[in-house]
């Protein structure tokens, strides 16, 4: 009788642990897919959903991206509310199928499956974690959003692979199995090629790293082959399908690798190392900022008092195993509190390092405890079961979802540990198994699921700031005046100031003649949704970049690969007095007489910038009546 009501009490924990976790990932998810048709960035975002809508307008790029998002454009017929919905589905299912691969791989490492509850429990942690990808209200498809897609797969085909390569599966099924799952590793290697090559990058190091450690390095040969060659093959065919052939491609990449360093002023590898190592080195002062040494001597010394009386058994074992869990999930409370206090939870504008740092140092506790567990909690040898995953092996699994997170964020202007925020699904993955081995270690289960609660609010708290401090825009449930894009039928609502800015760029273009699908060179240089807004097309590159020491020889040089006669017959966005405005003096280089050749049809001022634009008409354009 004791042993049913103790059996019913635990498996309404379990469901208790389980409910609030899946509840928190649905209150999330709706947040996200309900507001997709809310706010519109004239910025990056802008930028992105040009990519997407005429990706064979770009001429130099080191990026392709927006071959790849143009594909969810088209299903969604250029309706944005559907192209950010269809995003976040896809994110999310890549996602899934990750969290199935790292379960997978954790029941090959122990021969024991984790509890249905445990397995649950990571796939509401690792969704939810997905989800901080949007942590500033960018809901839009990006270059970004296609990297953590393929280091997704990537990990997910390393994942099954390993499991595939143990010795029980030598035959011809556990051969093809392999070449699957290389299939697979190839094809994500390729997208984050077409994403961020630097990504692809860490990523070939990671592949190394991973076969070498695992039962992989056993059957390595067919495994590293088919990815290789898959990868390969598949950027051939994009090469030919999408840039009629090698030579072109390889001139888009060089060219854009070109005139971005030009841009940025040396944003070379050499340079991104060097910024990703400043920042590594930065980590543990700031850990020693957020957790005072006080903490870790005070959760030392509780764990090793609850180790002392388990060791001359002072009190049963299963009692001081219980007592032993609790204290970690005090600590490990405590620790997020402290973290919480440092403001690391935290999403929407002007995000930098607080959702990255805090992941990570969140991991870093959770390894802390399980040295310590490794240290203290003595078992017998009579009680360490063969399904018992030794220490190496989960730190292994540490170490590759770690620099997963690195890989996503190598690359970036804005910072290794800054970036690593988006790849905050590998940092949550980290702690969780993290928890998951000391649960098994000490035969209890409730750090886990503590640890899951966490996490969860972790991205409840980054999300809902978010939405109320979202990027470049006002307050999500402040965009309220629908609002619609010339060409397309679908409309999304976005604040007073944004819509004031679309209903007086859209109104005077059309007197003047403006039809989708022409040609608008943007001199702003900080508003590519100007060509969004009018369903135009932008030459050469989707956003001519201002505000950079580089940025008219950015513009002369991508707008000299335009052909003459689109050049001639574009229309020219200004911003007279606007901070970031590209010289006329390009539009004279390229034989654009301009003012003189050009008519003012129009006036808007921008919600964001609260600048004012001018739009102009070239006078061989023949204006048509609407």
């Amino acid at each position: 009788m004791r042993i049913e009501k103790e059996t019913a009490i635990r498996r309404l924990t379990d469901h208790a642990f389980l409910l609030i976790t899946l509840a928190g990932f649905i209150y999330i998810f709706f947040l996200l897919a309900l507001n997709t048709g809310r706010g519109f960035d004239i910025t990056d975002e802008s930028f992105y959903i040009l990519s997407a809508s005429n990706p064979g307008d770009i001429l130099a790029s080191t990026t392709q991206f927006g071959y790849y998002t143009g594909i969810l454009y088209s299903l969604a017929d250029g309706n944005l509310v559907v192209f950010r919905l269809l995003g976040l589905l896809v994110l999310l299912i890549t996602a899934g199928l990750f969290s199935y691969s790292l379960e997978r791989y954790w029941r090959h490492l122990s021969g024991v499956s984790i509890s249905d509850y445990s397995g649950w429990l990571s796939l509401g942690v690792i969704l939810a974690g997905t989800a901080v990808y949007y942590k500033t209200w960018l809901l839009t498809p990006s270059y970004n959003w296609l990297a953590l897609i393929g280091v997704l797969i990537v990990a997910s085909g390393l994942l099954n692979a390993a499991v595939n390569a143990t010795g029980r599966d030598v035959d011809s099924h556990g051969n093809s199995g392999l070449i699957g799952y290389g299939l697979v590793a190839g094809f994500g290697g390729s997208l984050s090629f077409m994403a961020k090559p630097t990504t692809a990058a860490v990523l070939a190091i990671i592949f190394l790293y991973f076969t070498a450690v695992t039962s992989l390095r056993h059957r390595w040969k067919v495994f590293v082959a088919v990815s290789l060659l898959s990868s390969a093959m598949f950027i051939f065919i994009h090469a030919i399908i999408f840039e009629n052939g090698l030579i072109p491609f390889y001139v888009k990449l060089h060219d854009g690798s070109e005139l971005g360093k030009l841009l940025a002023g040396g944003h070379t590898i050499g340079n991104i190392s060097l910024q990703a190592y400043e920042d590594l080195k930065q980590i543990p002062n700031r850990l020693v900022q957020v957790f005072p040494i006080v903490y870790a001597g005070l959760a030392f010394l509780l764990l090793f008092f609850v180790s002392m009386i388990t060791r001359y058994r002072k009190i049963p074992k299963k009692v001081s195993g219980a007592i032993f869990i609790v204290i970690l999930i005090l600590m490990s409370l405590y620790a997020w509190i402290l973290l919480q206090k440092a403001g690391l939870w935290v999403g929407g504008r002007g995000v930098k390092v607080q959702i990255g740092f805090g992941g990570l140092a969140f991991s870093f506790v959770l390894i802390f405890f399980g040295l310590s567990t490794l240290a203290l909690w003595k078992k017998e040898e009579s009680d360490y079961h063969s399904h018992n995953i030794k220490f190496r092996q989960m730190l292994k699994l540490y170490v590759f979802l770690l620099v997963l997170a690195m890989a996503y964020a190598f690359g970036s202007a804005n910072g290794l540990v800054r970036q690593m925020s988006g790849g905050f699904v590998f940092l949550s993955a980290a702690s969780l198994y993290a928890a998951f081995w000391i649960d098994q270690h000490v035969e209890k289960k409730y750090l886990g699921y503590a640890v899951s609660l966490l996490f969860v609010l972790s991205v409840f708290l980054i999300l809902t700031h978010a939405y109320r401090n979202p990027y470049r825009i006002d307050k999500v449930k402040d965009q309220v005046v629908r609002v619609s894009f010339v060409g397309h039928d679908g409309a999304i609502f976005v604040d007073e100031d944004t819509a004031d800015y679309i209903n007086n760029l859209k109104k005077p273009a059309l007197d003047a003649g403006w039809k989708p699908g022409m040609f608008l060179i943007d001199m702003t240089g900080g508003s590519p949704g100007a060509t969004v807004i009018l369903g135009g097309r932008a030459p050469g590159t989707p956003w001519l970049l201002g505000g950079y020491k580089g940025s008219d020889n950015f513009a002369r040089g991508i707008l000299a690969k335009v052909s003459a006669p689109i050049l001639h017959t574009a229309w020219i966005l200004t911003a007279p007095k606007g901070k970031r405005k590209l010289s006329n003096e390009v539009l004279s280089d390229l034989g654009l007489e301009f003012p003189l050749n050009y008519e003012a049809v129009g006036k808007a001022k921008t919600g964001h910038r609260n600048e004012d634009q001018l739009l102009w008409r070239p006078l061989n354009v023949i204006p048509v009546e609407n």
